[in-house]
């Protein structure tokens, strides 16, 4: 693995976050400092919380929490999917509730608030 090319797993890097409180980190991604058989440590740039401080912070990161450049650009594809599959769904059951005449329904609504309006009047959702 190339040290540009290396990525810490989302949920790892919450892991790191939450034992660093003291500390904003700028990406997941880092370069490798040193390697053994199992772990990296990665130098990651951070900045204190109150942003007097910017410097690097070196932690060990076990090579199984790690990804590659490729396997985070599918990471970032797949959430943007996923995100734009769910404001077509948004979409269509605002546009069933306008096209049905339902009192109050506009754009901005949680999705649960239109479905509550729907059943309401009295329509059952498609």
């Amino acid at each position: 693995m190339n040290a540009e090319n290396v990525f810490v797993q989302k949920w790892f890097m919450s892991k790191i976050k939450q034992d660093n409180r003291n500390f904003n980190f700028f990406s997941r991604t880092g370069d490798i400092m040193k390697e053994t058989e199992k772990a990296y440590l990665i130098s990651f740039e951070v900045s204190s919380l109150d942003g007097e401080w910017d410097g690097v912070k070196h932690i060990w990161v076990p090579k199984k929490c790690t990804m590659t450049e490729a396997e985070y650009k599918a990471e970032l594809e797949e959430a943007e999917s996923r995100f734009l599959a769910g404001c077509e769904a948004y979409d269509n059951l605002l546009a069933f509730a306008k096209q049905h005449g339902v009192k109050g329904v506009r754009s901005g609504m949680r999705k649960s608030t239109i479905e509550q309006k729907i059943r309401e009047a009295g329509i059952a959702c498609a």
